[in-house]
Order: C-alpha cells, then structure tokens, then sequence
C-alpha cells in the first residue's frame, strides 16, 4: 500500500476506491462454493450449496451449511509462520433479467454462527474476478435499489 506523500497516511490502490463506491445489495439467491487448500491446492472439497444474502463489487456475505468441509476450514490454516487464508470457489447466478453466472475466487474474512441450527454466516472478499464477471457484478449493481 502507498503512502500519500503530504500526510504520510496509507492510499488505498485504485482497484479498491472503485469497489467501494457501491452499496451492498440485499439478494437470495443459491449458488455453490468449494474450499481449496492454500498451502496444497490439488487439496479441495466438494461443492456445497450456499445461500447468499448480500454481495457488493467488494464481496458478498453467505448462509453456508458448515464452516468446514471435506476437512477444510472456509477461513484456512495457521502455520508455522503466518496465517494462510483458503480459496473460496464461488458460482451464482445474479438475479438480473436475463440471468447471468458469475464466478471467482475469494476469501472468508469472517463468519458467525445462525442461532441453534447448524447454519453460519461467511463474509467473503472478491479476490479473483475475471473481467466479464466484473462487468456482469457491476452492472447488476448499478440497477434500481443498488
């Protein structure tokens, strides 16, 4: 991160004031994510279903059935050294007219459990997003109500 050369403050990189210029927009919709290890990524579970609850040009917040799978934790691994976040597969179809899928590659910054039941909130960052799905994400995001 650069430091701004007057106040000596950080500067965030241009790619992220132009995520943060959106709001989170409410949504339900189903999609699917897979875990693949940080440390050995021929290592991955299988796909899960998830529910998605909110997403932005930044990230998205999940409804997911458990917080590890297949032995992989949605957040990662604590090694020797340094923390090593896991790679969060995500798919979902935007509920846009027509309908279009969007997938990428991110990483759970936090999650919560929901109650009693099973069921745990994942608040993923958008870390790997081709440029045709920015354009689909950003242009479902600039519709009425985002």
């Amino acid at each position: 991160m650069k430091a701004n050369e007057k106040t000596m403050k950080p500067t965030r990189p241009a790619h992220l004031l132009k995520r943060r210029r959106w709001k989170r927009k409410d949504i339900s919709v189903e999609g699917t994510m897979r875990i693949v290890s940080a440390i050995d990524q021929k290592w991955a579970s299988r796909s899960t279903r998830i529910l998605i609850n909110d997403i932005s040009a930044g990230g998205l917040r999940a409804q997911v059935p458990s917080v590890s799978i297949d032995d992989l934790h949605v957040i990662g691994y604590l090694s020797e050294s340094a923390w090593v976040p896991n790679i969060l597969d995500i798919s979902l179809k935007l509920p846009s007219t027509p309908s279009q899928r969007i997938a990428f590659e991110g990483a759970a910054r936090w999650y919560s459990k929901i109650g009693v039941g099973p069921d745990y909130f994942i608040g993923v960052y958008i870390e790997i997003l081709s440029e045709k799905a920015e354009e689909r994400l950003l242009a479902f995001l600039g519709e009425e109500g985002a």
